[in-house]
């Protein structure tokens, strides 16, 4: 939810700026149904048009890339984005009603600002598929103007032909439906994207529309240029989390469509036994083969967290951090040395604590296959403070450090060190204190932010916390 929310106060602003003045008009265009081509390599927004242009020029290649045979003719509608914004409502309602880590209300309101976003979508009522013209126009402003031109239109159409495809076997509201969890509903949604970017990857490569397919990644997979580089530091780790079901999930379904001997028995399997995390996700390897013991971190960090004892702080998330997640975190870390950690990582879980005053508090504590691993952790995020030091001390950079001191591990027997900062922006000042453990196979960060007495608050919590551990 916080991802999320970062997400709706940074992007999407950006999205509803970008959009038309108007809405689409879902009528027909002028141009006679019997022109073969959009004039200009326009985009060429008629359903009439998408539907007979899927059926007679990609359906073979479609359904070889499928595997299988579609069971029903797909049909593509058009919308505007209060008709797209009405049926993410209509669809995320059922789903959010059920959620245990987040209030209906939330879920509701992110997916209807997350709507925006959305070029198109399966609307499971018919399993027609509905386009959105509005967000092409917007993303052609956004990343590149071949956003709005037939070509990406067509790469578009090819995706989300998959979903009514796995639709027609199998109804994907009920294959969503019944999940407690959001992430129990982003692995689900991982196999459905990644099933998607799969098949669409290989039909694109026969159609000759590599290039619009990889435009379609990037998309989904990185930031807008024009996002200020104060905010890119913050919404690359955001973007990680969200293009999991799509960039994961793909590798996720090429793995098993290697274990299982093709793409349509690939399918089956990821639907029938779908994963229950997203680490299953990332590490593809553990779903096809599951370990027969892993700690369980997360009860852990719920019994460290009740040891908390300050009054400023009120803890209210934990949750489980994804590979895609670290990567991005610590992405200015040495790439060798993060990847050694990452291989290593059995489980990395987060709890996060704030006030209304904006006083916070955050734990991180990651458990590894072996003590090396929590040792390169270690190192990795000696690396990234001391990059992020070095950016801070730059003259364009928004944030200035005003005071900075480094001490060793005050735990005897632990190692690790603490850092203690106080950084200005816009006109404020930021006091953060930071400790940085290992031992044996664990590894610890954990800092408070503008809270008094920071430092002995912190470490008397790490003093009752970690003998849990």
């Amino acid at each position: 939810p916080l991802l999320i929310s970062l997400f709706l106060l940074v992007v999407a602003p950006l999205l509803a700026q970008d959009a038309p003045a108007t809405p689409t008009p879902s009528a027909p265009n002028k141009q006679p149904e019997s022109e073969a081509e959009p004039r200009g390599g326009a985009a060429r927004f008629e359903a009439s048009f998408l539907t007979k242009r899927f059926q007679e020029r990609f359906q073979g290649a479609f359904e070889k890339a499928l595997g299988r045979k579609l069971a029903a003719p797909v049909e593509f509608v058009i919308t505007d984005s209060m008709g797209m914004k009405a049926l993410v409502e209509a669809e995320s309602g059922p789903l959010g009603a059920k959620l245990t880590d987040v209030s209906p209300e939330q879920f509701l309101a992110q997916s209807r600002a997350l709507s925006k976003a959305i070029l198109g979508r399966l609307r499971t009522s018919d399993g027609r598929v509905v386009i959105n013209p509005e967000t092409f126009q917007a993303f052609g402003k956004l990343y590149h103007a071949d956003c709005q031109g037939q070509a990406f239109l067509d790469v578009v159409m090819i995706h989300e032909a998959v979903h009514a495809a796995q639709h027609q076997e199998r109804s994907l509201a009920t294959f969503l439906g019944g999940q407690t969890t959001t992430p129990a509903i982003r692995a689900r949604l991982s196999v459905m994207e990644g099933h998607a970017q799969h098949v669409a990857r290989a039909a694109t490569l026969e159609l000759g529309l590599e290039a619009s397919f990889k435009l379609l990644v990037k998309v989904a997979s990185e930031l807008p240029a024009e996002l200020p580089a104060a905010e890119r530091e913050v919404m690359r780790v955001l973007l990680a989390e969200i293009s999991i079901p799509y960039v994961q999930g793909e590798t996720f379904i090429k793995a098993l469509a290697i274990a299982s001997g093709g793409i349509s028995q690939a399918e089956e399997r990821a639907f029938t036994s779908p994963p229950a995390t997203i680490r299953q996700v990332t590490r593809p390897a553990e779903y096809l083969n599951p370990p027969q013991e892993r700690i369980e971190v997360k009860p852990l960090v719920a019994k460290m967290t009740e040891k908390l004892g300050i009054p400023e702080l009120t803890a209210s998330n934990i949750a489980s951090i994804s590979d895609a997640q670290l990567r991005a975190a610590l992405a200015l870390a040495d790439p060798k040395l993060l990847e050694r950690c990452v291989k290593e990582l059995n489980s990395c879980v987060v709890m996060v604590a704030g006030s209304p005053q904006g006083q916070q508090g955050i734990m991180v504590v990651s458990h590894f296959a072996s003590a090396q691993g929590a040792q390169d952790l270690l190192e990795v995020e000696r690396q990234v403070l001391a990059q992020k030091d070095k950016d801070f001390s730059r003259p364009d950079s928004p944030y200035k450090i005003t005071s900075l001191e480094y001490e060793k591990s005050p735990f005897k027997g632990i190692a690790g060190f603490t850092s203690e900062r106080t950084v200005s922006v816009q006109g404020g000042s930021v006091h953060v204190y930071t400790v940085v453990l290992q031992f044996g196979d664990w590894c610890i960060e954990a800092f408070l932010s503008n809270v008094e007495d920071a430092k002995p608050k912190l470490l008397g919590f790490l003093e009752r916390a970690l003998p849990i551990l």
